[in-house]
């Protein structure tokens, strides 16, 4: 009988270093969880900041491309002025140079 007991206590004790050791290994695998998730917070914080630093790049672009736009606009109104003024000029010039024909040709 005393055997008996002994040797079921021999095998609770075995039982027992296995549970440990399965504890040991399950604690040791939630501090390597723990130890990832804190890499994947540190990850997605550098994400967010580069998102950020993206989004005002392109804010920045976005009012570049607006002003650019104007300026464009702009331009080619000037140039259309432009174009006008000439043509009238050339249009002076060719009645000045009828003008100074015929006043030639009075003589």
């Amino acid at each position: 009988m005393e055997n008996e007991i002994l040797e079921i206590l021999k095998q609770i004790q075995k039982e027992q270093v296995k549970t440990s050791e399965r504890l040991e290994r399950l604690e040791e695998g939630q501090k390597n969880l723990t130890e990832g998730q804190k890499k994947l917070e540190e990850g997605q914080k550098k994400l967010e900041e580069g998102q950020e630093r993206i989004e005002k790049k392109l804010d920045s672009v976005h009012e570049q491309t607006a002003d650019l736009t104007e300026f464009r606009t702009e331009t080619k109104e000037s140039i259309d002025n432009l174009r006008k003024d000439i043509n009238a000029v050339i249009n002076v010039t060719k009645t000045n140079c009828y003008d100074i024909t015929y006043l030639k040709s009075a003589k």
